[in-house]
């Protein structure tokens, strides 16, 4: 299986197997990515354009709208935090860097609340495991990949 393959599928089982809340996650970690190459990247104005659509098409959303108030709270909530991660990557202090570093995953709050929403207080902690596990292997993988 592949990293996005099953990325998709831990998305789908956070989201308890509901198809419009999956799509909206999906749709959340575009747009962050997205947001993030305005900040990291030299874009072009057709995709700076592509990324105001895709706000709007997010904040219109089926389930965004049936669930605004928590999800309107939490995104609000991983953008402030995002940009405190971008104010420290660069930070000649390590321990900022360190924090910004793990700050950028933000984005997963978001999932977390849809997982609350749909599944509850236990479920979403069983989540939070699954992707913190996920994500720490990852971290793992990739240092030994560049020792080599």
């Amino acid at each position: 299986m592949t990293k996005l393959e099953m990325e998709l599928e831990m998305v789908d089982h956070a989201c308890c197997g509901n198809a419009e809340a999956a799509d909206f996650v999906r749709r959340v970690n575009v747009y962050f990515h997205a947001a993030d190459d305005l900040i990291d990247e030299d874009c072009n104005a057709e995709f700076k354009i592509k990324v105001l659509v895709m706000a709007q098409d997010l904040y219109s959303h089926p389930f965004f709208l049936k669930y605004a108030h928590p999800l309107n709270a939490v995104i609000r909530t991983c953008i402030s935090t995002y940009a405190d991660s971008v104010a420290w990557e660069g930070s000649d202090d390590p321990e900022r860097r360190t924090w910004a570093d793990h700050a950028r995953h933000c984005g997963l709050d978001v999932t977390l609340v849809v997982a609350d929403i749909l599944g509850g207080w236990e479920y979403r902690r069983a989540v939070a495991k699954e992707w913190r596990e996920y994500h720490q292997q990852l971290a793992l993988a990739e240092k030994l990949q560049a020792k080599g």
